[in-house]
């Protein structure tokens, strides 16, 4: 198992909830799309057994974002990164202003 911890962080974004820190002002990136698809896309991962759980965490009074996801394979991390929403998803948010750190870690147990 693996897994994937992305920060976002975004300064002074003192975003509410985790659609307002990741859409603030993004209507035209996102043609009237409700989102990116990616939480769909991480469902279908954790419906079909390639990933176990995913979890959001919104902190530091809406400047940070983190994003755990833990994956069964390295193999399916990469699916999940490489797949066409993940891609879609990283070239709509390339222009914000913030920084995004990916770490990977190898997970030893899973209750």
């Amino acid at each position: 198992m693996i897994m994937q911890k992305t920060t976002v962080t975004h300064k002074n974004r003192n975003a509410k909830t985790v659609d307002e820190f990741n859409y603030r002002e993004m209507d035209s990136q996102l043609a009237g799309a409700a989102g990116t698809g990616v939480r769909y896309l991480a469902g279908d991962f954790i419906r079909q057994g390639k990933a176990l759980d995913r979890f959001i965490v919104l902190k530091d009074d809406g400047c940070v974002l983190e994003i755990y996801m833990l994956f069964r394979s390295i193999e399916d991390l990469n699916e999940f990164n490489s797949h066409p929403i993940s891609i879609r998803a990283k070239n709509i948010f390339a222009k914000k202003t913030w920084s995004i750190t990916i770490e990977q870690y190898p997970v030893n147990d899973f209750l």
